[in-house]
C-alpha cells in the first residue's frame, strides 16, 4: 500500500481514525503522542523536534501558539503520569508539514 492510500483511508471515510482519536472540548484536539505515533516516530521525545518546528512556524505568522500548542499530564498505561501536548487540527497539520516522511510507514 503507497503513502498516499495510507493516508486517505486515515483521514478519509465515515468516520475515519484521525477524528475518532479526537477530543473535543469546545473544538477538537489531538494528542501529540497519537499524532507522533502515527507520523512513524518511535517515541514522543524524538517528536519534539517537529513540535519546535510547528511553533515556530505559527510565530512567524504572528499566532499565539499557546492557542494550538497546550502542554498536558496523562496517565500511561502503566498508571505513571508523562507529559503529553493536545495539538489544534492547525497544529496536527504543522506538525505533518514539519515531520520527517521517511518515518511514515504507511501500516494504518
Amino acid at each position: 500500500m503507497s503513502i498516499l492510500q495510507s493516508l486517505t483511508e486515515f483521514f478519509n471515510g465515515d468516520i475515519p481514525l484521525f477524528e475518532q482519536k479526537g477530543r473535543r472540548n469546545g473544538f477538537t484536539t489531538w494528542s501529540a503522542r497519537f499524532v507522533a505515533e502515527c507520523l512513524g516516530y518511535p517515541n514522543f521525545t524524538s517528536f519534539k523536534g517537529v513540535i519546535s518546528k510547528a511553533q515556530e512556524v505559527l510565530t512567524t505568522l504572528g499566532i499565539d501558539a499557546t492557542e494550538h500548542f497546550s502542554s498536558e499530564t496523562i496517565v500511561d498505561e502503566r498508571g505513571r503520569s508523562t507529559k503529553d501536548m493536545r495539538l489544534s487540527r492547525f497544529a496536527c497539520y504543522l506538525a505533518a508539514m514539519n515531520s520527517d516522511v521517511k518515518k511514515f510507514q504507511g501500516n494504518r
